[in-house]
Formats: structure tokens, C-alpha cells, sequence
């Protein structure tokens, strides 16, 4: 057995490609291949030991049958010496590869533990902005605390109405199709969220889609997607929406272990993130997908779920938490790199590249990529939903409940 010192990563570059994305994460991530190596060095190890092991039972045999042999009743026996003679070259045959074998999962995890002192380095260098970061949360929770205080930012419960809906659409299982429907959704009205139940022949599937921050109001209104509904994600783990959420998929016929994927623009990928983690839903559903654009995100755990994050470059919104999304192997963020297209000044909201059409258009360039990570991530999607599947849609609208002391909350709903 022969190596080369060098083990070369699948060479995908993060620079822009012909379909104006770049990937950090998944099955093709550096972090995943280099995790990959660590787990075959140590099999490579497993391996060697066991294979010492029947080399010590070679020569174990060996030396019992020559002890045989050095009798008197069997020491003309031409077979008997042709037998140690074989024992003798597979020993040979087995320490050879042994030793290979053991210097081979010794370089990988030389390299392994290299690319580990080169990522805490890295991690070291970033200490200061992380500390930079912990200050200015620090003082953002101070600023919510004092704003909670005169109930401006404070959550709470949530109202669940059920309303009419069509008995069926089509849901397109693809990432341009999943975000399709927050398009769809955002014109039926604020505080609306929807689930769509797609059954496929091995059960199943439900899917529920969260629209993005509506309207424009500085405090809490009966509507918790307005703007203060990112307090209730940042800070309260979104678990008023996730009940809401529980309820829904209960409403909509979800039973226990049933499949659930979540899909959320802005304000709802927060949600959407925060929801995968709520001990009710895991512990009810399965969590198959996440999906995500234009959210800061990279702050939440990762779930048993795959997720799916787009971003766009020139999008300030997913980068206030300021840190980026996991690298693993089940998390893959792809960040759209194509100039957004400009719109008229009255429309422009938080930007451009934040508006939920640039992401819309990414979507399709991200349907359309051979990249590994986003075919892996993808195919999750496929399998589990399937290409224009019928679904039953089932609509519901949320809304904050009176505060504790009796106080009714201000009706703004606008979108913004």
C-alpha cells in the first residue's frame, strides 16, 4: 500500500461561480471532508487492531504446528512444513499491511489535527469581534428589558384562527417553490401563516410557511409579525409562535412522528430556526427541512433537520446577529452573489437585496447548481415532498392576545 503525503479537499471554490452563489457547508464543505478523514483515520486504527490480532493468531498457529512437526510421529510430513511455510508468508503479509496501515490513519490525522490548530487560530483572531458582539447583546437585552417595562417589546400569547382556504393546491418541491408561497401568503393579509399538508405513499408531509416582518410599528401591535415580533425570536426563542405553530399542525391533522418541514422569509426564518429546537414540535413531529432566506440565523443551534439558509451578499438583515451559520454537514448556507435588481424608492424597505423577489430569482439559481452540499440538501427536499405534489392548505391567522394586566394591543397589521 502506497500514499502520497498530501490529501487535497474536493476543490469547490467559495468565489462567485457561473450561477452567481457561493456554499459554505453540507457534504461538500471543507469542515465535512476534514470530519470525514478524522472518522476513516480512526476506522483505519479500528482496523489495524483487529488485523494485529489475527496476525498474532497466525503466529500462535505457526509455532503450534512446528512444535507438531518437531515430533517424531509426524516429522517427515511434507504437508505439515508446507503449511508453516504459508503461515509464515501471510504473517509476512499481514505485518506489512499492518504497519501501512497504521501510518496511513496516522498522516490523516496529522493533517486532521493541523486543519484543527489552523480553525482555532482563526478562532482566536475572531475573539475580539465575538467579544465586540457580546457587548453590544449585552446591551441590547438592557434595551429590551427597559422597553418590556413599558410593554413596547414584551410578547405575548397568541390567538389561533382557522380560516377558509382552498381544499387544494400544487406545492413544487424545490426551494423556488417553498418560498414561492410566502409570496402568495403575503397577499392574503398580515398575521397569516399557512399549512400545507402534501401526502406522499410513505405518509405525510407537512409544510409550514411563515411570512416576514410586516409593517412598521415601533411597539407591540396585535400583529406578531410587526417589527417587534424579532424580539419575541431573538429573545424568547419564538416560543409564542411556536405554540401557535404546534396548534396548527394539530388543526391540520398532523399526528404524532408525522413529517414537518418549516419555511421562513426574515422575520419567519428566525422563527422557522427557533421552531426546528422547540422541545413541543421535536418532540411530536420529525423535522425534516428548514429553509430560510434573508435571516439571522447564525446564532441557533442546529436540529436533526437539514437546513437550507440563502443570503444574499449585499443583504445587511442576516448579518445583524453578527456571526455566520454553522458549518456542518446537515446546514448549508448559500450566498447569492448576483446584483439584486433596483426597485422604486418608495419600496425599498430595508434594501434591495433583502426584498423577497432577489431571493426568489436566487432560489432558481440555487434549483439549478451541481454543487454537492446544495444537490444533498436538495434531494432531501425532493425525496420527501416530491415535483408538483397536490397539498391541502390550511390558513391561519395569529394574533397577541390582551397583555396580563388587561390591556387590549394596538391594531396595526400593515405590511411593510
Amino acid at each position: 500500500m502506497t500514499g502520497t503525503p498530501d490529501l487535497v479537499p474536493i476543490p469547490f471554490s467559495q468565489s462567485r461561480g457561473p450561477d452567481g452563489i457561493a456554499v459554505r457547508g453540507g457534504v461538500g464543505s471543507i469542515s465535512f471532508q476534514w470530519s470525514e478523514l478524522g472518522h476513516g483515520a480512526h476506522l483505519l486504527g479500528v482496523l489495524a487492531d483487529e488485523l494485529r490480532e489475527i496476525l498474532h493468531q497466525c503466529g500462535d498457529l505457526q509455532w503450534r504446528l512446528q512444535m507438531l512437526l518437531n515430533s517424531t510421529e509426524v516429522a517427515s510430513d511434507p504437508i505439515g512444513y508446507a503449511a508453516v511455510n504459508a503461515l509464515d508468508g501471510a504473517r509476512a503479509a499481514l505485518s506489512s499491511c499492518d504497519a501501512e496501515m497504521r501510518d496511513t490513519a496516522q498522516r490523516i490525522e496529522f493533517c486532521r489535527l493541523a486543519y484543527a490548530a489552523a480553525e482555532a487560530m482563526a478562532q482566536m483572531a475572531a475573539g475580539a469581534v465575538h467579544a465586540g458582539v457580546g457587548m453590544i447583546e449585552h446591551d441590547l437585552h438592557r434595551l429590551i428589558g427597559t422597553a418590556n417595562a413599558g410593554h413596547f417589546a414584551e410578547p405575548t400569547p397568541l390567538g389561533l384562527d382557522r380560516l377558509p382556504a382552498d381544499t387544494t393546491i400544487t406545492v413544487d418541491g424545490t426551494a423556488a417553490g417553498l418560498l414561492q408561497r410566502i409570496d402568495s401568503l403575503d397577499a392574503e393579509g398580515p398575521g397569516i401563516f399557512e399549512v400545507l399538508k402534501v401526502q406522499r405513499p410513505d405518509g405525510p408531509v407537512f409544510v409550514v410557511v411563515l411570512p416576514g416582518t410586516q409593517g412598521t410599528a415601533a411597539v407591540a401591535t396585535d400583529n406578531p409579525f410587526d417589527p417587534t415580533g424579532i424580539v419575541e425570536a431573538v429573545h424568547y426563542d419564538s416560543t409564542f409562535v411556536a405554540d401557535a405553530v404546534h396548534r396548527a399542525l394539530a388543526e391540520s391533522g398532523a399526528s404524532r412522528g408525522d413529517r414537518v418541514m418549516v419555511v421562513g422569509y426574515s422575520q419567519g426564518g428566525m422563527h422557522a430556526a427557533n421552531i426546528a429546537q422547540d422541545p413541543r414540535v421535536v418532540e411530536d413531529y420529525s423535522l425534516e427541512l428548514v429553509l430560510t432566506a434573508g435571516s439571522p440565523t447564525g446564532r441557533e443551534a442546529s436540529g436533526d433537520a437539514t437546513y437550507l439558509h440563502l443570503e444574499h451578499a449585499d443583504d445587511w438583515v442576516h448579518q445583524v446577529d453578527g456571526t455566520a451559520n454553522p458549518d456542518e454537514h446537515n446546514r448549508v448556507t448559500v450566498t447569492l452573489e448576483e446584483p439584486a435588481e433596483d426597485v422604486p424608492a418608495s419600496e425599498k424597505g430595508l434594501g434591495p437585496a433583502h426584498k423577497l423577489p432577489t431571493y426568489l430569482a436566487g432560489a432558481e439559481a440555487v434549483d439549478a447548481s451541481v454543487h454537492p452540499s446544495i444537490v444533498a440538501t436538495l434531494g432531501v427536499v425532493g425525496t420527501t415532498l416530491g415535483r408538483r405534489s397536490p397539498a391541502q392548505r390550511h390558513v391561519f391567522r395569529v394574533r397577541r392576545l390582551p397583555r396580563s394586566d388587561g390591556t387590549a394591543l394596538p391594531d396595526r397589521q400593515g405590511r411593510d
